[in-house]
C-alpha cells in the first residue's frame, strides 16, 4: 500500500472560474489499497474552507471516503482506495471557498486506478 499526497498550494484566481493550485491538478495514479492524503501546504491564509466528494458513480472507489483530519484550519484530507477498486479513471470534486468570498469553487480533478 502506498501513501499518495497530493499537496494543495492555493488558488489560482487568474482562471475563470477559480481553481486550485494542485501537484498534477490534482490528478493522482494509485493501486487498490492506497492511502491518498490531500495536504494544503506552505502559510497558506486564502482557503476559508475546503470539501471533498464523491460521485455516486465512483463511490466504491474508496474504502474509507476522504474526510477531513482535524485542525483549526483545512489542512489534510485523506481516503482508502478499496481493495476492489476497478482499473481505470473516476473523477471527484474538490470545492473550495476563498477567504473573504462567499462563493464556493468546484474543482474536478480524477483519480487513476492501476492495480
Amino acid at each position: 500500500m502506498g501513501n499518495n499526497i497530493i499537496k494543495i498550494t492555493g488558488i489560482d484566481k487568474n482562471t475563470t472560474p477559480w481553481t486550485l493550485l494542485m501537484d498534477n491538478a490534482g490528478n493522482a495514479t494509485v493501486k487498490a489499497g492506497d492511502l491518498v492524503t490531500w495536504n494544503i501546504v506552505g502559510n497558506n491564509t486564502e482557503i476559508a474552507s475546503i470539501s471533498i466528494s464523491l460521485s455516486s458513480t465512483n463511490s466504491a472507489m474508496f474504502s474509507s471516503a476522504p474526510t477531513d483530519q482535524g485542525g483549526p484550519a483545512p489542512d489534510s484530507w485523506q481516503g482508502t482506495i478499496a481493495s476492489d477498486a476497478l482499473n481505470g479513471p473516476e473523477g471527484y470534486t474538490i470545492t473550495f471557498q476563498a477567504v473573504g468570498n462567499p462563493e464556493y469553487y468546484h474543482h474536478d480533478p480524477t483519480i487513476q486506478v492501476n492495480n
